[in-house]
This record gives C-alpha cells, structure tokens and sequence, in this order.
C-alpha cells in the first residue's frame, strides 16, 4: 500500500484515490454500446455488473448479459474504458427489447474494500436521434 509522508506533494483537487467505475450505455453512429468506465486515477479489481433482467442484442441472436466480461474483470485500469456492442438503434428499438434496466455494479479497491451502486437507465432516450452518415450541409430540405 502506498503511504504519503510529510513532504508528498499534496493529491490534486478532484483527483480520486479510490476507484470509480460506472456502467452506460452508448448511442454512436446508430450503434448502441454498453460502456464500463473506471473514471478514476486507482485501480479497480474483481469488476462485475448484474442487470436486472437479461439484455438481448446482436439482432436478437445473444444474451449479452451472460457474456464474461459482465462476470468478472479481474483488473480494471485506472480511466480504462470497455465497450460492448449491443446493436444497432434501429435493430434494437424494432426487436420489442426492454429499455429500462437496473445494473448493479461490484468492484474492490487494492486494499480489497468493496464498492456497490445501482444505476437505473433508459435507453429510450436514443431512439429518436438521428444518425448523420454524412455533413448535414449536404442534406437537401423540402423547404
């Protein structure tokens, strides 16, 4: 465990010593993404997230809640980032998917204290955002 003396110089304003990992989703370029994030300067260990009900994507073929990488990450980078594609928006907003799901996410700190948050999301919020596949200049209005 690392130890600060009289004469370290003192920790940043808003620097996290403890780690902070949150899970999101992610709408770009028309795909839907589950993002796991440790948002902070430490390390996390023994990663995992539980939804409350399974999420089904990949165009309905794969329940994405049962992969590894929900079940155990056994080391997690400070402001390390992973990403799982779900879908596409379109594939699944039309695939009768729920969109409201509760995650709870578990991790420990190097000194093996445990950390636990629920967060609520919804991801309706992407469905009606358009993707832009090329410079809205180039786009022809009606009007």
């Amino acid at each position: 465990m690392d130890t600060l003396s009289k004469n370290s110089p003192a920790i940043p304003t808003g620097f996290l010593t403890r780690p902070e990992v949150y899970i999101d989703f992610l709408f770009e370029q028309d795909l839907l993404y589950i993002l796991i994030k440790n948002y902070s300067h430490a390390p996390a260990f023994r990663v995992s997230v539980k939804f409350d009900q399974n999420l089904i994507g990949l165009k309905g073929t794969k329940d994405l809640s049962s992969l590894a990488i929900f079940q155990n990450i056994e080391f997690l980078a400070p402001n390390k980032e992973l990403k799982v594609l779900i879908d596409s928006a379109n594939g699944y907003f039309n695939s009768g998917q729920p969109t409201k799901f509760t995650t709870t996410i578990t991790y420990y700190d190097q000194d093996k204290k445990q950390y636990k948050k629920k967060i609520k999301h919804d991801i309706i919020i992407y469905k009606d955002l358009v993707y832009m596949s090329r410079p809205f200049d180039s786009i022809h209005h009606p009007f």
